[in-house]
């Protein structure tokens, strides 16, 4: 092979490589523990839905804008849930020791937004990157479709 042609054939398989990374990377947003699912598979509402945002540190206003727009939509849309036990809502700070075990079984990074669907002993960790999206939709009409979606047991 000549020079020019090795140099192709090596940026194709880097390109290849970095793109299989990324796809990796990202099929770790939906953690599954301890429950079988397969894509056919109706498993119905879950027993209960724990949504989980978690904070770090002094956020500056345009963070704290979207802890604020999940609160929020928590306190307006999901208040008979929350009282039944169906749904529950923490804000975690994860400069604080006392929160590393819940931190650590979401793989927490700060200003991202978890829900945990609880069925039986299994529990499905599902993040929810699309509050930091630039599409029109509302923070807060993101979130709740999100958690109807959870309660609901809809995909």
């Amino acid at each position: 092979m000549n020079r020019p042609m090795k140099v192709k054939m090596h940026f194709l398989v880097l390109v290849i490589s970095i793109i299989g990374l990324f796809c990796a990377c990202g099929s770790q947003s939906s953690g599954i523990s301890g429950i079988a699912s397969s894509s056919n598979e109706q498993l119905g509402p879950p027993d209960r839905v724990d949504v989980v945002y978690f904070t770090q540190g002094k956020p500056c206003h345009c963070i704290a804008v979207v802890g604020d727009a999940i609160q929020v939509t928590m306190f307006f849309n999901f208040q008979d849930e929350q009282s039944s036990g169906k749904l529950t809502f923490q804000m975690v700070d994860l400069d604080d020791p006392k929160n590393a075990i819940i931190a650590k079984k979401c793989n927490a990074t700060p200003f991202i937004l978890y829900i945990i669907e609880v069925r039986g002993g299994y529990e499905r960790i599902i993040d929810v990157p699309e509050i930091w999206s630039p599409r029109r939709d509302s923070i807060e009409e993101i979130v709740k479709r999100k958690i109807e979606q959870r309660l609901n047991g809809d995909e």
